[in-house]
């Protein structure tokens, strides 16, 4: 594995910082199946930074902050960042960690403005409809003030998963399986069992 240098902004967009840490000191193989996955998302990554540099967008653009965390948008526009992700949801649900990502990002640039772009890569059929695989634009506003209050908890996550991979110990990072809206994340993590383990057998809220 390469040596990551700084914290990213899609690290900390996770909404479980001791998964992050788990998938740095302890990683999973790296499978048929995930090499696949990652290999369809970087190919219809690429195609989609093309398309937006058509309207001026950067996808070299750099975020820094003094504390440490550094990411890059998958395309600058101006001033507002674009995130680019794809979806297999049937319920063309857009996750947290998506939705995290851009906020970090719009914070790190000191944006009110963001846009997410997803592929929805599944055809859906309903009662009253068919959903065709398509690409959706979601634009993201933010107030001044939930701005500035994004930019102290993007601080805030940066430094919690500072500490707790330079201990290498996951127990000490925030976890979602205490939190009732966000325990739904533990059914697909890879590190389920390692992590009711560290807090001594305890299930997740119900």
């Amino acid at each position: 594995r390469k040596e990551r240098v700084g914290t990213r902004v899609s690290d900390i967009a996770d909404p479980c910082l001791r998964r992050v840490v788990f998938s740095q000191v302890m990683p999973k193989p790296f499978n048929s199946e995930t090499a696949a996955i990652f290999v369809i998302g970087e190919g219809q990554d690429y195609v989609m930074k093309r398309l937006l540099a058509l309207i001026g967008g950067d996808a070299e653009y750099e975020v820094r902050t003094p504390y440490g965390l550094i990411g890059h948008p998958d395309s600058m526009v101006g001033n507002v960042p674009h995130e680019i992700k794809t979806s297999r949801s049937r319920r063309r649900e857009i996750t947290e960690r998506a939705k995290n990502q851009l906020r970090y990002y719009m914070a790190g640039v000191n944006s009110t403005v963001g846009v997410l772009l997803v592929l929805w890569q599944v055809k859906v059929w309903t009662k009253t409809e068919v959903k065709p695989v398509s690409i959706q634009s979601f634009r993201l506003h933010m107030t001044k003030k939930e701005l500035e209050s994004t930019k102290k908890e993007a601080e805030k996550r940066t430094k919690a998963l500072q500490r707790a991979l330079a201990a290498k110990d996951p127990s000490t990072a925030p976890c979602v399986k205490f939190d009732k809206d966000l325990k739904v994340e533990c059914h697909w993590c890879p590190w389920t069992r390692e992590c009711k383990d560290l807090d001594g057998g305890l299930e997740w809220v119900k």
